[in-house]
């Protein structure tokens, strides 16, 4: 299910002409959405493993 949005852009080259350009983007709202919450809980974990590292270091676990 391929979803494209046509999104017109307008671009300023830098010496006051604006080139429009059109381009088309894929658009997949649901997939964007739980991709970002994703990269949100993967930095999480990524702080709690540090954080368990580093504790680790101080404390000897007893099994």
């Amino acid at each position: 299910n391929n979803c494209y949005q046509r999104a017109p852009i307008t671009i300023d080259d830098g010496e006051g002409r604006v080139v429009k350009r059109e381009v088309k983007e894929e658009v997949h709202p649901i997939v964007d959405d739980s991709k970002e919450k994703l990269e949100k809980s993967e930095i999480k974990v990524q702080k709690l493993i540090k954080i368990a590292g580093e504790k680790q270091s101080r404390i000897e676990y007893l099994e």
